[in-house]
């Protein structure tokens, strides 16, 4: 995983944490580390899992609560879009919109069973379903910066790689 991708991971973390959690979007915290997740794992399949796996583990640490909780979700995300980097044609406009709306509800789904196993979840299950669409309505605000940082993050990398092959 290059350099200016783990960056870019920490600053959307401390974002998240810092500034977005002060500014609740219809009673929830925007996730724009989801997005990007997804990005990376679209522009580059193998990445997305490191990538869902570090942002995980920094927002697990950040946040406090359970070590691995929104590491193996966010893992998992990254998973998926990795697998859906390899297989679809992600340039489709609708696609980043419609897999970061999926990728929300899976992620709260995985959140909430290891919570409602180890018996630490704070609401009955059947109180999500409100939230839940709050939750993604609030994360698909994040959709446009995430891939816009991403496909130039991977855009300038591309064009250094170039530079280096063929020019003097």
């Amino acid at each position: 995983m290059p350099i200016g991708l783990a960056i870019l991971i920490v600053l959307t973390e401390l974002v998240h944490s810092v500034w977005l959690v002060r500014l609740p979007v219809f009673g929830q915290v925007i996730d724009p580390a989801l997005p990007l997740i997804i990005a990376v794992g679209f522009y580059r399949p193998t990445w997305g899992p490191l990538a869902g796996l570090g942002a995980g583990l920094l927002q697990d640490l950040l946040f406090g609560g359970s070590l691995g909780l929104f590491a193996l979700a966010k893992f998992l995300v990254g998973q998926g879009a990795g697998a859906l980097g390899r297989t679809v044609l992600v340039d489709q406009p609708a696609l980043p919109w419609m897999v970061t709306a999926g990728a929300t509800v899976l992620h709260q789904i995985i959140l909430s069973l290891v919570l409602l196993v180890t018996g630490l979840l704070p609401v009955a299950a059947a109180d999500f379903g409100r939230p839940l669409l709050a939750q993604i309505l609030a994360n698909l605000l994040a959709v446009w910066p995430a891939f816009a940082a991403a496909r130039g993050l991977f855009r300038t990398r591309r064009a250094g790689r170039r530079e280096g092959l063929h020019g003097v």
